[in-house]
C-alpha cells in the first residue's frame, strides 16, 4: 500500500489486487500493483518487478517475470533465469540494523522506488503520516530503512523507469470504500 501511495503521489497512475486465499492450509497472499504515466484499467499477466520476502513468492510468480527481482538475501537463496535481473538484498539484515526485523518490506519499498527512478520524498511523507501515532522513533527508523534499501541498488539499471509528475487531486480508494464514499455524496443517511 506504502509503494502504490507513493507512486500515485508521484502523478502516476496506479490499480492494485490483493489475493488473500485461505491461508489454514498455508496459502500464499500478494498484492499486485500496476503503474503507469497512462491510465490503467487493469493488470496484466507480465510482472516488472517483484518483491519477495519469501521463496515461496519467488517459487510461485517467477514465470510471470519480465524483469527483475528484489529478494531477501539475508533469508533465503534462489537460483534466477539470466534473463531475470537479480536485486539480491539482506533486507532482514538492514532492517534489524534500524531496530526490526517488520522493517523489512520499507527496505524493499525503498529499493523499488529507486530503480524505477522516483525519489524518497513523498515516500517519507508517507511513513510519517502512516506511523506518527507510535513515535518519532519509528517514524526515523522506518525513513532510515526506506533509505537503506535505496542506497543500496545505487547504480543498478532497471528498464521500467518513471519521472515524477505533478500530481492531480487524486486519492487511491479501494471498491468498497468507493462505493461507500458514492453512496454518502449520493446523499445515504444509514
Amino acid at each position: 500500500g506504502m509503494f502504490a501511495n507513493t507512486c500515485m503521489r508521484n502523478g502516476l497512475k496506479v490499480f492494485t489486487k490483493a489475493e488473500y486465499p485461505s491461508l489454514i492450509r498455508g496459502g500464499h497472499n500478494f498484492l499486485t500493483i500496476t503503474v503507469d504515466e497512462e491510465n490503467v484499467y487493469s493488470h496484466s499477466n507480465e510482472v516488472n518487478l517483484l518483491i519477495a520476502l519469501d521463496k515461496l513468492t519467488v517459487e510461485n510468480h517467477l514465470d510471470e517475470v519480465k524483469g527483475g527481482i528484489i529478494y531477501d538475501t539475508s533469508s533465503f537463496t534462489v537460483e534466477l533465469p539470466e534473463e531475470i535481473l537479480n536485486f539480491g538484498i539482506p533486507l532482514k539484515k538492514i532492517a534489524e540494523e534500524y531496530g526490526s526485523v517488520l522493517y523489512r518490506n520499507t527496505v524493499a519499498i525503498g529499493a523499488a522506488l529507486r530503480l524505477i527512478g522516483l525519489d524518497l520524498m513523498e515516500l517519507e511523507k508517507i511513513i510519517t503520516e502512516k506511523f506518527s501515532k507510535k513515535g518519532q522513533e519509528i517514524v526515523d527508523s522506518n525513513i532510515k530503512a526506506a533509505k537503506a534499501g535505496y542506497d543500496f541498488v545505487k547504480g543498478r539499471q532497471f528498464p521500467f523507469m518513471f519521472v515524477r509528475k505533478e500530481t492531480e487531486n487524486r486519492i487511491l480508494i479501494n471498491g468498497n470504500d468507493a462505493v461507500v464514499a458514492g453512496a454518502v455524496k449520493a446523499g445515504c443517511k444509514f
